[in-house]
């Protein structure tokens, strides 16, 4: 029922993306996107069609150096559009690399509020003063940068890559692979110097072994998969926050699997690893930011100013307006920032209860639930995750110089020749991949496995949709998505293992 439920909103939802876009920055043509998904989703039936009666022609080892060199290639262009489509950023991530080439005791004012009211960013203040070592060997901050994120997503992309494997076969382990080289890896996102990119390996990796602790038949397996999965969570969420959303899925995944003797049988080793893995998830979280205190070296930070949780969602309920007059739902809110910078988290909730009484008395339940369902439509509307969004970057120039930050530039740039395409392409490939997703959900089999990736997902949408949104903040799930599209699609399986049952 679960995984029914959230197909039929994923469709729902991407029939609406097709019907009633909400704009990003990056604009696209709603009748091209339309008719282009249209077609790729008709192509890519008749694909998945054929391809089921027709036995594979390669052996396991002719898939794997398949697999190997097209990964391998993709992990080199990854690091090429990294390193040659480097920019300065002009939001949060330029604050951070200033921060981390100064000594505390020369902090501004404005840099100690920062880092007083953004306790969550002192681990990418930490990545910046470990970006800034890569100077030692001639590599610039930006460098070492897109060196980290091309690690991040070769990482992620490897997960995703064995999880898929696992769960539908090489064929489309290999389609998966391609989906997230153009979607992130061709991505201007590769070359900021932030945790966007640099944080996307945790989600994938946590999949992976739920994945490996549910087909495993040894108990030390287990129980080291379990300790993994949280660990890898909470070096995630220290990183981003997001990735805590895949320890509540595991946890109601495992608690919605199965039925009567089988949930009864499965029910002792799910608890286990819940467990263990709040246990690990919690420890790690405490070494992590201890860790990440002593490598960012921030001086004595003002006290009791931190963000409240409630302004993240009063920001979360209002409209955002840019210079074109382009409506962002949801988004950062430069009012609520302002009215609430460095106040007392009592002053601070106060001023956050007001607006979101304000956006309530204004709207009513209906004008909230529509809303809503712009605020959704355009966080996971928008295939580009708001590339170049921030600030002002859509107006910066490229850092790097010659014909290879050209080529880059070309398709990564908003005034690139091939910017556009580049676009149309991501948001049809986006759209799919979303239709895919709800369409196996309400027709394929709901595994254990399928069912923690569609409730990860369900997950990311309900966090940002209740707080503060941003459509970069689903790149960590992106591999996951990507996952669950090409695991819940029905196709001719081999006889299921041992503990490889059917759930809901």
């Amino acid at each position: 029922m679960a995984c029914r439920v959230i197909g039929g909103v994923a469709l729902l939802m991407s029939a609406g993306i097709l019907v009633a876009p909400r704009m990003s920055n990056n604009e696209y043509s709603p009748v091209w996107l339309l008719l282009a998904v249209a077609a790729s989703a008709a192509a890519f039936a008749g694909w998945m069609r054929r391809r089921r009666r027709r036995d594979s022609r390669f052996t396991d080892r002719a898939w794997n150096l398949i697999i190997g060199i097209v990964g391998a290639l993709m992990v080199v262009a990854t690091g090429f559009v990294a390193w040659w489509g480097a920019y300065i950023p002009t939001w949060d991530a330029r604050l951070i690399k200033t921060s981390s080439g100064r000594p505390p005791e020369t902090y501004s004012t404005y840099m100690v509020d920062y880092f007083s009211r953004y306790p969550n960013n002192h681990a990418v203040l930490a990545l910046g003063r470990l970006a800034r070592q890569g100077e030692r060997i001639g590599l610039d901050y930006e460098a070492t940068f897109a060196l980290m994120n091309t690690a991040s997503l070769a990482l992620a992309g490897l997960a995703m890559v064995a999880t898929v494997r696992m769960l539908a076969g090489p064929r489309r382990a290999l389609v998966a692979m391609i989906a997230l080289f153009v979607l992130i890896g061709l991505s201007p996102w590769v070359s900021v110097p932030y945790t966007d990119v640099s944080g996307v390996w945790a989600p994938p990796v946590a999949v992976f072994l739920f994945v490996y602790w549910a087909r495993a038949g040894r108990k030390a397996g287990r129980i080291v998969a379990a300790l993994a999965f949280g660990g890898v969570l909470a070096i995630g969420y220290v990183l981003r926050i997001f990735p805590v959303v895949g320890l509540v899925a595991a946890a109601l995944a495992l608690l919605l699997a199965g039925r009567s003797s089988a949930r009864l049988r499965a029910r002792p080793s799910g608890v286990a690893f819940v467990a263990l893995s709040v246990t690990a998830f919690f420890v790690t979280v405490q070494l992590a930011t201890a860790a990440s205190t002593v490598v960012a070296d921030l001086p004595p930070l003002k006290q009791g100013i931190s963000a409240a949780p409630l302004m993240y969602v009063a920001a979360g309920v209002r409209v955002q307006t840019s210079e074109t007059a382009k409506p962002t739902y949801g988004g950062f809110d430069r009012e609520v920032n302002r009215r609430t910078w460095a106040k007392s988290h009592d002053e601070q909730n106060r001023i956050s209860r007001h607006y979101i009484e304000q956006a309530w008395d204004r709207r009513g339940p209906v004008g909230t639930a529509r809303f809503m369902a712009s605020k959704i439509l355009f966080l996971w509307g928008d295939g580009m995750f708001w590339a170049r969004g921030e600030g002002t970057d859509m107006d910066v120039p490229p850092l790097r110089h010659g014909w290879q930050s050209d080529l880059v530039a070309a398709v990564n740039t908003p005034n690139g020749p091939a910017y556009a395409v580049r676009v149309h392409v991501a948001q049809v490939l986006w759209v799919v991949l979303l239709m895919a997703a709800g369409w196996g959900l309400l027709r394929g089999r709901c595994r254990r496995e399928v069912l923690l990736m569609a409730v990860t997902i369900a997950g990311i949408a309900a966090f940002t949709l209740l707080f503060l949104g941003r459509s970069r903040y689903l790149l960590g799930d992106v591999p996951v998505l990507i996952a669950l599209a090409l695991t819940a699609l029905p196709a001719r399986r081999p006889a299921p293992r041992r503990g490889d049952g059917t759930y809901l």
